[in-house]
C-alpha cells in the first residue's frame, strides 16, 4: 500500500509540473510601449507628449509585425520618420511597398496620437525611391482643440483578427463609414459576389505557391515567436496568440518548435488549410486602390489603411490583411484588372463582424529600441 501511495503522489506531482509548464508555455503575455513608464520620456530626452505620440504611433500594423520603422529625433519639436533596413522582409516584399504602407500606418497613427497629447503632427513626405530610408519628416506644434477619446479607445483596440468570421452581411451604413475614410479608395465585394469569390480562390492559391517557397518560408520563420520568452525578448514579430490558436496549441509549440518547423511540410500545409478557411469564412473583402505605385502613395496607402483599421475597431469590425494575394504572380499582376481597381491595388482586407470584442495581443518594441535621440 505504501508503494502504491507513493505511486499516486508522485504521478500527481508530476501531472501538476506538466500541467505548470503547459500553461507558462500557453500563457499570454502583453508587451506594449502604452501607457508610457515613469521617467521614460525624460531617459529618452523627449517631451511627455512627442514621446507619448511616438507610442500610440508604435501601435499601427506591419507585415509580420516586423515593425520596421525608426524615428530619430531632430528637436523638441520635429522628427524623422526612417525604414530600418533591418526589418524589412525582402523574399515576399522586394520593393518594399508593404514597409512603406506599415510606415504610412504609423503615421497616421502618429497625427492622430499627437491630437490627443494636444499637439498638431504635422507630416512631410520625404521618400521619392523605394531605397531611400526616410520616409518622411514630422514637425509639431501646439493644438488647441482637444482629441477625440474616442480615437484612443480605437488605437488601442485596433488589431488583427486571424479566427473565422461570420458570413453575416456587414450592415450598409457600415460599409459607407469604412469606405468613406479614403473615398473613391476603397472598394468593398461581399464574399458571395464574383470578385469576392474570386479573391476567395487566389488567396489560397497564392497562400499555396507562397508555401512553396523556401525562402519566404525561412524569412516567415525569423519572426514567429513560438514562446513567450521569445515573445518577452524580441518584442515583435508573430506570436502564437496573436495567431488566434488555442491554449493547448500553444503550448505545444513553444516547446516544441523552432525556426526548423516552420519550413516543415506539415507546417507548410497547415498554413494552406488554415488559408482555406479563412477565406470562406467572412462577410467580404474591402480592397484599397491608389493612383500609381510610387513610394509616397504607398504611403498614402498606409494611412488610408490605418483610418480604416481604426473605424472599423470603434464599429466592432474585425479586418485581417490578406498579404499573399499580392505578394505572388499571377494574382498581383491580375488584381487591379481583375477588380475594375484603376490604379495600384495596395490593400486586400478580410472583413466581418467581430464575434468577441477587441483584445492586441500582438507585442510592440519599447521607444527605447525604436527612437534615436541626441543623448541616447
Amino acid at each position: 500500500m505504501k508503494n502504491q501511495g507513493l505511486f499516486v503522489t508522485l504521478f500527481l506531482v508530476l501531472a501538476a509540473l506538466l500541467a505548470f509548464v503547459f500553461f507558462r508555455a500557453s500563457r499570454t503575455e502583453i508587451h506594449r510601449p502604452w501607457p508610457l513608464a515613469p521617467g521614460e520620456a525624460e531617459r529618452l530626452g523627449l517631451s511627455e507628449p512627442v514621446a507619448a505620440s511616438l507610442a500610440l504611433a508604435s501601435l499601427a500594423p506591419s507585415s509580420h509585425n516586423t515593425q520596421p520603422w525608426k524615428v530619430r529625433v531632430l528637436s523638441e519639436r520635429e522628427v524623422l520618420v526612417l525604414l530600418d533596413e533591418q526589418r524589412l522582409l525582402p523574399a515576399v516584399d522586394p520593393h518594399r511597398r508593404e514597409a512603406l504602407v506599415s510606415i504610412g500606418a504609423f503615421l497616421e497613427n502618429l497625427v492622430r496620437g499627437a491630437g490627443l497629447q494636444g499637439l498638431a503632427a504635422i507630416v512631410e513626405v520625404t521618400v521619392e525611391d523605394p531605397t531611400d530610408t526616410q520616409v518622411a519628416r514630422v514637425r509639431f506644434e501646439p493644438k488647441a482643440e482637444p482629441g477625440d477619446p474616442k480615437t484612443l479607445e480605437a488605437i488601442l483596440a485596433r488589431d488583427t483578427f486571424r479566427g473565422n468570421l461570420p458570413p453575416t452581411e456587414l450592415p450598409e451604413e457600415t460599409v459607407r463609414a469604412l469606405a468613406g475614410t479614403a473615398p473613391s479608395r476603397w472598394t468593398f465585394f461581399p464574399s458571395q459576389s464574383p470578385e469576392g469569390t474570386w479573391i476567395g480562390k487566389a488567396t489560397v492559391e497564392a497562400n499555396r505557391v507562397q508555401a512553396s517557397r523556401d525562402d519566404a518560408m525561412e524569412e516567415l520563420a525569423r519572426w514567429i515567436r513560438f514562446s513567450p520568452a521569445a515573445a518577452r525578448q524580441h518584442r515583435d514579430g508573430l506570436t502564437t496568440s496573436g495567431m488566434g490558436l488555442p491554449a493547448p496549441v500553444r503550448a505545444f509549440m513553444a516547446l516544441f518548435f523552432s525556426e526548423k518547423s516552420v519550413s516543415g511540410k506539415s507546417f507548410r500545409e497547415a498554413g494552406v488549410k488554415r488559408a482555406a478557411e479563412q477565406a470562406l469564412a467572412c462577410a467580404g473583402f474591402f480592397v484599397l486602390g491608389s493612383p500609381d505605385g510610387s513610394p509616397p502613395s504607398a504611403v498614402q496607402a498606409g494611412r488610408d489603411l490605418e483610418a480604416f483599421w481604426l473605424e472599423a475597431a470603434a464599429r466592432g469590425v474585425a479586418v485581417h490583411p490578406m498579404s499573399q494575394f499580392l505578394e505572388e504572380s499571377p494574382w498581383k499582376e491580375e488584381a487591379a484588372s481583375r477588380l475594375k481597381i484603376a490604379g495600384t491595388v495596395q490593400m486586400i482586407l478580410r472583413v466581418g463582424l467581430a464575434p468577441a470584442p477587441h483584445r492586441p495581443v500582438s507585442p510592440r518594441r519599447p521607444l527605447e529600441r525604436f527612437v534615436e535621440t541626441e543623448t541616447r
